[in-house]
């Protein structure tokens, strides 16, 4: 304790009497050999004697890394019993960090005695106001934080500039500050994924005159699938604020209508933004049309109880989600996946989760580096670099790795108004995440 004890001695002499010291601790670094709420509890007392006037308990370490910015996979609130422990050994007041991005968690942690005061990190990347919203009572315009870690810690830790996935003015607030347009243009948007319903929130609050067409009854594309998908449920958290949010600025939302060429022209728009996303395609595998292929929406959306042996094709956070409803039921699974790794497409803290839950499963097998080379009627041919295997007794195969833009709209379009300014948008464009799919149409939509 020597060395943090000295530092809090030194500023607590250079600094004035009346200026609080707080100080950040791991309250467990959930590491061999490292730093446990024991220890943390021993060492409180010393740092409040030394001058500290507020314990703030965080946890983890660099090789725990996912216990300091806790992924969606991990509750909200989930170190309230180490700051807890720690109040109790301390007369000083102790605040708390950890996934708390809702104002009713906070108040929970509070109201229960876990801490004097909450810590909010993530949260205010996504929405810097969150604490005056909460406050004046207007909890449903708090931009919540859903933990994908895709463009905070993600980005630190590839050296590159902070962002957020839910609010794409962070780390650009003066690029993405809202300006009135210099001229107001009457725009539809075609599809009403995250990249849609993001383009027309902005271009409305911008002043432009905005209509929105998405043929589902409810908007959000396919960040609605991750409802379905065990562990990333909260990603689809996103979309009511978006939603709401749009027809606030004025968007008028027209779910439950597929737009054609036709109906779009009849808006007579000055610009068309098409987000119609993409679609899995059918793998260029031989015998594959003869083969019990089944969507992967479906089988996230309701999975049947005739099956029983799956073959699932991709191991990306789809395939993943696919392959661990069926095994929730009972199903024997083959996940095959022609890279090194499963789940590369989702923030590196949650991979962790997603692989652990999904090989915890007895009757999973994982196949990486190898590839489906023919399917039958119910069997596969397996090659994985040395040896070929034939897997029988296939009740369904799902393709899950394959993504086509899906252009028919903006196609048709360019052919009847070659003259109109048509944009493509997120997946439609070129299918990648949604961090990406959401701040190509913010950059499209700040620029119009």
């Amino acid at each position: 304790m020597r060395f943090p004890l000295e530092v809090v001695r030194a500023v607590r002499a250079a600094v004035p009497a009346g200026r609080p010291i707080l100080y950040r601790i791991s309250g467990d670094e959930h590491q061999d050999g490292a730093l446990t709420l024991a220890d943390v509890c021993a060492i409180a007392p010393h740092l409040v004697g030394a001058g500290v006037d507020l314990i703030d308990v965080s946890a983890g370490m660099y090789e725990t890394n996912w216990w300091i910015t806790q992924p969606m996979e991990m509750p909200q609130g989930v170190l309230a019993p180490l700051a807890a422990a720690v109040r109790g050994h301390v007369d000083v007041p102790v605040s708390v960090s950890g996934r708390i991005t809702d104002p009713s968690v906070a108040e929970h942690l509070l109201a229960s005695g876990a801490s004097d005061f909450v810590t909010l990190g993530r949260a205010l990347h996504a929405d810097p106001d969150f604490p005056r919203k909460a406050r004046d009572g207007r909890t449903g315009e708090i931009c919540t934080c859903i933990a994908c870690n895709q463009g905070c810690s993600d980005m630190h830790a590839r050296g590159l500039p902070i962002v957020c996935l839910v609010n794409t003015a962070t780390g650009r607030e003066r690029e993405h500050a809202i300006r009135p347009a210099a001229r107001r243009k009457r725009i539809v948007v075609v599809g009403g994924g995250p990249a849609g319903l993001e383009a027309a929130r902005i271009l409305a609050q911008r002043g432009h005159d905005v209509t929105l067409f998405e043929r589902e009854p409810e908007p959000g594309g396919q960040m609605l699938l991750s409802r379905a998908a065990p562990g990333r449920e909260e990603f689809a958290g996103h979309l009511p604020w978006l939603a709401a949010e749009a027809v606030r600025a004025g968007v008028r939302l027209r779910p439950g209508v597929e737009a054609d060429a036709g109906a779009v022209l009849a808006q007579a728009p000055d610009a068309v933004i098409v987000a119609t996303g993409a679609a899995v395609a059918l793998p260029a595998i031989p015998g594959i049309d003869a083969s019990p292929v089944v969507d992967a929406g479906a089988i996230l959306r309701r999975p049947t109880a005739a099956i029983r042996r799956a073959l699932v094709i991709g191991g990306g956070i789809r395939g993943v989600a696919v392959a661990r409803r069926l095994a929730e039921r009972g199903v024997e699974v083959v996940l095959v996946e022609p890279g090194d790794a499963l789940v590369e497409d989702i923030a590196t803290r949650s991979r962790r989760f997603q692989v652990d839950a999904l090989t915890a499963f007895p009757h999973v097998a994982v196949c990486l580096r190898t590839t489906v080379e023919a399917l039958g009627e119910r069997s596969a041919l397996l090659w994985d670099g040395a040896i070929r295997r034939e897997v029988g007794s296939l009740d369904v195969v799902v393709p899950t790795r394959t993504l086509v833009p899906v252009t028919a709209v903006a196609d048709a379009l360019v052919a009847r108004a070659p003259e109109l300014d048509v944009y493509l948008v997120g997946d439609c464009a070129q299918p990648r995440t949604a961090l990406e799919a959401i701040h190509d149409a913010a950059a499209l939509a700040h620029r119009l």
